[in-house]
C-alpha cells in the first residue's frame, strides 16, 4: 500500500479541491464498475426518495440532483440500496460529525483537516482518497478495489476499527453500514446553508487487504494473515496431540468395541432402558472405523436384535443410515480430517454412565473416566520405575541419612549451595549474620 505523508496530501489539494460533481461520481463509480448507483433526494418537508441510476448516466444525474438536498451511495447495488442487494464494496469511510468532535476542531476547519492527517500518519494509514466538507462535518473516504458481497463481514469489522482510530476527530460509530450515503458535492446542506465540497484527498484507489492490515496493526490487533498462521499452528498442535497416543483410530475403536461387549455381558446381554439408543450409536460408530460400508447394516441389525430389542425400528434404521454415510467418507488417521465420529473413552464412559469401579472390575481398555486414566498412568509409571530399579521413598530415606536429615536446611541454605561449599557441618558455619538467615 502506498503510504502518503502530509506533503503528499497538500500536493493533491489543487487536483481534488472543489472537484466537479460529475467528476466526483465518475471517480467514485468508474464506467467499468459492477452494479448501480443509488441517490437519495430529500426535500424541505423531510421527505426523501431513492433514485437508481446506471453507471453511465450517474454523473449527469448527480449534476442535476445538486439543486436539491442530495446524497450518493458509496457502494453499489443490484437495484435498491439494501444490504441483501449489494453488488460490490467500493469504499471505506468515516463520518466526522460536528456534534461528536471537540469544539476546538469544529471551530477551526483547518485544524480539523490537520487532525485527520495526524491520525493517518500516527496510525500508518494512507491518506483518504477523498476528504469532503459536508457543511457540518467532514467525510473521509478511502476508495478500494471492488470487493464481492460475501466479504461484507470482514469489511464491517475493518470499518469499526477505522472508526475507533478516528473517534478523537468525531467519528460517528453508527456510520458503518454497506448502504451508507454521503452528501453529494455541489449540493447544499440545509442545516448549515453551506455547499458540500471536496477539499482534499489523494484520488487513489487502495488494495483492501493492505488497508485492513494497516487498520488492525494501528489498533494493536493481529492481521488476517497472523490469525491464519495462529490457527494453523493450533491445528498442527491438535494433530500432534491426537496422533501422539500410539494407537491408530482403528485399534482404539476395536478396544472400545471390546469394552462395549464386556458391558453388554455385565448387563445380562441387554442394554438397560435409557441407554439403548446411545449404546447402539456408539457400537455403530466403532464399526465405521472397522468395517466396510456394505457390512455395517447387518452387524448393527444383529446387535440391535440381541442387545436392544425394545428399540424402535425407525431409530435402528436411522443409526444404520448415519453409520453407512460416515463409513463411506474418506478415511484418515487424523480426527480433524476424518468424516467419522471420534469419541474418547472418557466420553463413551460418560455417555453410558460407567463408573470407574465398573471399568476396573471389567478391565476395560478404553471406556473409563479421565480421573481413572490419570490413576492408571500413575500406576504404570510406578511400575516402570520399579522395573528400572527405583525403591520406595521410605526405603531410600532409611538408607540415605543426608536426604533424611537435610542439613542444608538447618544451615539456612539450598542443597546445591551446601554441596558447593563442601558439605559443611554446623561447627564450620560462621556465626556472623548472613543473608540466608534474614
Amino acid at each position: 500500500m502506498e503510504h502518503l505523508n502530509t506533503r503528499t496530501l497538500i500536493d493533491a489539494l489543487p487536483v481534488a479541491a472543489d472537484m466537479a460533481t460529475a467528476d466526483y461520481v465518475r471517480l467514485l463509480h468508474p464506467d467499468d464498475a459492477i452494479g448501480k448507483v443509488n441517490f437519495l433526494i430529500a426535500d424541505r418537508k423531510d421527505r426523501a426518495e431513492c433514485k437508481i441510476s446506471e453507471i453511465a448516466t450517474a454523473p449527469f444525474y448527480a449534476t442535476c440532483a445538486t439543486e436539491r438536498t442530495s446524497f450518493v451511495s458509496l457502494n453499489r447495488f443490484h437495484g435498491h440500496r439494501e444490504d441483501m442487494r449489494l453488488a460490490a464494496l467500493n469504499a471505506m469511510f468515516v463520518d466526522l460529525d460536528a456534534d461528536l468532535a471537540p469544539t476546538g476542531l469544529v471551530a477551526d476547519p483547518a485544524a480539523w483537516r490537520a487532525k485527520v492527517t495526524e491520525i493517518c500518519e500516527t496510525a500508518g494509514l494512507p491518506m483518504p482518497s477523498l476528504l469532503n466538507a459536508t457543511g457540518r462535518g467532514l467525510a473521509a473516504i478511502w476508495l478500494i478495489r471492488p470487493l464481492p458481497p460475501h466479504v461484507r463481514a470482514r469489511w464491517r469489522a475493518a470499518i469499526h476499527g477505522l472508526i475507533s482510530l478516528f473517534r478523537s476527530a468525531g467519528a460517528d460509530k453508527s456510520c458503518s453500514d454497506t448502504a451508507r450515503v454521503f452528501r453529494l458535492p455541489g449540493s447544499i446542506n440545509p442545516k448549515s446553508g453551506r455547499v458540500v465540497r471536496v477539499i482534499g484527498g489523494t484520488l487513489l484507489r487502495y488494495n483492501y487487504d493492505a488497508l485492513e492490515d494497516a487498520i488492525y496493526t494501528a489498533l494493536g490487533r493481529p492481521t488476517r494473515r497472523q490469525l491464519q498462521e495462529r490457527k494453523l499452528r493450533h491445528v498442527k498442535k491438535a494433530r500432534r496431540r491426537v496422533t501422539g497416543s500410539g494407537l491408530t483410530p482403528a485399534a482404539r475403536f476395536q478396544q472400545i468395541l471390546n469394552d462395549l461387549d464386556k458391558l453388554c455381558v455385565l448387563w445380562g446381554g441387554q442394554v438397560p432402558q435409557g441407554r439403548r439408543n446411545t449404546f447402539l450409536h456408539l457400537y455403530a460408530t466403532c464399526l465405521t472405523h472397522l468395517r466396510e460400508p456394505g457390512d455395517i447394516a447387518t452387524a448393527i441389525d444383529r446387535m440391535a436384535a440381541v442387545a436392544t430389542p425394545g428399540l424402535p425400528a425407525t431409530e435402528v434404521r436411522s443409526i444404520v443410515r448415519n453409520a453407512e454415510d460416515r463409513a463411506a467418507r474418506p478415511r484418515t488417521a487424523n480426527p480433524l480430517d476424518d468424516g467419522r465420529y471420534h469419541y474418547s473413552g472418557a466420553q463413551v464412559a460418560q455417555l453410558l454412565d460407567i463408573t470407574d469401579d465398573e471399568a476396573r472390575s471389567l478391565s476395560l481398555q478404553q471406556v473409563y473416566s479421565t480421573k481413572e486414566r490419570r490413576r492408571r498412568k500413575t500406576e504404570r509409571e510406578r511400575e516402570r520405575r520399579a522395573a528400572a530399579g527405583a525403591v520406595p521413598r521410605a526405603e531410600y530415606l532409611a538408607a540415605n541419612a543426608i536426604s533424611r536429615e537435610m542439613p542444608w536446611k538447618v544451615q539456612g541454605m539450598s542443597r546445591a549451595t551446601w554441596y558447593r561449599r563442601g558439605k559443611p557441618v554446623i561447627s564450620e558455619v560462621s556465626t556472623a549474620p548472613s543473608a540466608f538467615f534474614q
